[in-house]
């Protein structure tokens, strides 16, 4: 497969939010894909390139913006005996900076931050391998992966202590500091390491013409910067059990997640306690002419857990939704 892509981005805020001046996005990428098959190897290869062009406006004060970006991969897996293969794939890849990493200068109201950007930010350069083992068969089926990605100039934003008082800074829309409820984050760059593993296991069987799957899953993932500080607002480790019932034109369904605790935090960051969240479901589905209407109870968070998503921002302020039941139908034709 060869392509190009092109895009042409004209972007505006107005109102409170207009926390980044209007500006002008212009990129072209180029894109090669090849695969192939040999004895019990499949392969596949890809590498990209892109130009991308920002244009700020006049009263921005902030002149053009070039970057650059390549990006080549190869992937291969070998199929071992039946129902098992073996997978590895590397990479290097280049980011530019989005719109708001460069220009952002203001409230960002939905995340109750004040948000700085940089108009020197370079690119990101990501170097990764991924190494992935499974099977694939009808009784059982189960795949583990491994990753790592070194990353060079990571972008993230990160908390402000511009006075030392080792608490993160708070300012009001105008970015006055200790007059209003806005965290101040600014966009920075720093070489990082990503590494982690995921898992999912399934069994499926059929008794009395009742089917069942039992799905076991989890994953983790360990961020860490160059001056060995833990890089904020990552995902906490997940251990979860789903079972799936299906009969007929009935079918149900139960999850039970458990998310841990994520005490591995950044400077200036607060930790986040685990919870265990119980989901559950039931549905039918009648036929309709030519169409399925599928009628269905889902309940969530069953066991009204105080639950907070380490990666937000409002996690202090707006915790995940409580035991709610919600009751629907959808058709499909």
């Amino acid at each position: 497969v060869l392509g190009i892509q092109a895009r042409n981005r004209s972007f505006a805020a107005i109102g409170d939010e207009a926390f980044v001046p209007p500006a002008r996005l212009k990129s072209v990428g180029i894109f090669i894909f090849e695969d192939t098959d040999w004895n019990n190897f499949h392969f596949e290869v890809g590498a990209r390139y892109e130009f991308q062009k920002v244009e700020p406006t006049a009263t921005s004060g902030i002149s053009q913006i070039d970057h650059d970006t390549w990006s080549v991969s190869l992937g291969s897996v070998y199929e071992l005996f039946e129902s098992y293969n073996i997978g590895l794939s590397v990479g290097r890849s280049q980011r530019a900076p989005s719109l708001e990493e460069l220009l952002a200068s203001g409230p960002h109201l939905a995340t109750e931050t004040f948000e700085i950007g940089d108009a020197n930010l370079g690119e990101e350069i990501t170097s990764n391998i991924d190494f992935s083992l499974r099977r694939n068969a009808e009784a059982w089926s189960w795949k583990i992966n491994l990753f790592a990605n070194y990353i060079e100039d990571y972008i993230f934003q990160q908390f402000q202590d511009t006075n030392g008082d080792g608490v993160a800074d708070r300012v009001d829309e105008d970015g006055v500091p200790g007059a209003g409820d806005l965290l101040l984050v600014r966009f920075e760059q720093e070489n990082a390491l990503f590494y982690g593993a995921e898992f999912e296991s399934t069994w499926h069987t059929v008794v009395n013409r009742n089917h069942i799957d039992i799905r076991l899953f989890g994953d983790v993932v360990r961020g860490i910067l160059d001056n060995d500080e833990d890089i904020p607002r990552i995902s906490p480790a997940r251990v979860g059990l789903g079972f799936d019932f299906r009969r007929n034109r009935w079918g149900a369904k139960l999850d039970i997640i458990n998310v841990f605790e994520q005490n591995d935090t950044a400077e200036l960051e607060e930790g986040t306690g685990g919870y265990v969240m119980l989901n559950a479901g039931l549905s039918y589905t009648l036929p309709v002419r030519e169409a399925d209407a599928r009628f269905y109870l889902r309940g969530t968070n069953l066991l009204d857990r105080d639950a907070r998503r380490h990666t937000s921002f409002l996690k202090e302020r707006a915790p995940l939704p409580g035991r709610a039941a919600i009751a629907g139908i959808r058709l499909s034709f």
